[in-house]
């Protein structure tokens, strides 16, 4: 019998908007853009003849129908995912599947890279972004490891504590030099604030301040994280930064922290992998490796 399926894209794109519940972060997790997820799950929608999501500003919400659609294909994706792991693991050689965030990513893993093929040539990584603090299914998507802010917290998953670190406003001095007296919290409100669409908790620091009703609502928002840390350093406002990868350029003094809120236990980086993976060659290769190569300035939580 020939069966009538929608599009595969489509499928991917629906499953993991609907399993983080946003555009924006499936984006990332797909490695495409916002608008490439929006058009993908357009035309199942189509497709189907039914809405499986509720627009509303900035965020989206299942119907009914993508409420019943959504475990169907998310399971059967794990399927097919424990089938092609098993196949692919009796190789021998299968690549290493690595999440994380892009600014770690970019900011820590990617520079140390020349470290780990020296010390692992045979190695074969395969990269991957997700959102922030996205809790990443690593049967859905394929990833053998998570480099993540935060414990994740599921049954089967060991979370190892990397390294430490906080979430806090940083800027370059260039920008104070040249802009209002900022010496207090609140001061900030007269200044450009960084924003992004992975991760934004500019009201969350505000409150934790001392200040419950600031407008954060101004000041660019940009959907790779990245750009948020090099508009800092350029001088074009103040970012919530992570101190972990800042510590080469407050060092050099091309960032500084106005504030310090104190650390939060739930703003570190750890490792999250299968606790059946613990033992695994290229799993454990990689965590020890990783652990081996923090920097003294943000040591691994306690």
């Amino acid at each position: 019998m020939k069966r009538r399926l929608p599009p595969l894209n489509a499928l991917r794109a629906f499953e993991a908007a609907a399993r983080h519940e946003s555009f924006s972060a499936a984006a990332e997790e797909l490695h495409v853009t916002h608008g490439a997820i929006s058009h993908q799950v357009k035309a199942l929608e189509g497709w189907l003849g039914i809405p499986l999501f509720q627009r509303r500003t900035r965020a989206v919400r299942l119907t009914e129908a993508g409420i019943a659609y959504l475990p169907v294909i998310e399971g059967a994706f794990n399927q097919i995912h424990g089938i092609t792991a098993t196949l692919v693991r009796a190789r021998g050689d299968a690549p290493l599947h690595v999440t994380t965030t892009p600014a770690f990513a970019v900011r820590w893993l990617a520079p140390r890279l020349g470290r780990l093929w020296r010390q692992h040539p045979d190695l074969d990584l395969r990269l991957h972004e997700v959102a922030w603090m996205t809790d990443v299914d690593l049967g859905a998507t394929g990833t053998d490891l998570v480099v993540r802010i935060g414990a994740q917290s599921r049954a089967g998953l060991e979370s190892v504590p990397l390294m430490s670190g906080n979430v806090t406003p940083m800027c370059s001095p260039r920008l104070l030099g040249d802009g209002p007296v900022l010496t207090r919290p609140e001061d900030l409100l007269n200044y450009r604030l960084l924003h992004s669409y992975s991760y934004d908790p500019w009201q969350d620091w505000f409150a934790r301040s001392g200040i419950s009703s600031a407008d954060v609502a101004h000041g660019p928002i940009f959907d790779d994280t990245n750009l948020a840390y090099s508009a800092a350093l350029a001088g074009q406002g103040v970012g919530l930064l992570h101190t972990a990868l800042t510590v080469d350029e407050t060092a050099a003094g091309q960032l500084v922290q106005p504030f310090d809120t104190g650390p939060r236990d739930d703003m570190g980086y750890y490792v999250v992998y299968p606790a059946a993976s613990s033992n695994e060659p290229r799993v454990a290769r990689f965590r020890d490796w990783l652990i081996a190569n923090v920097d003294s300035r943000c040591p691994p939580m306690q």
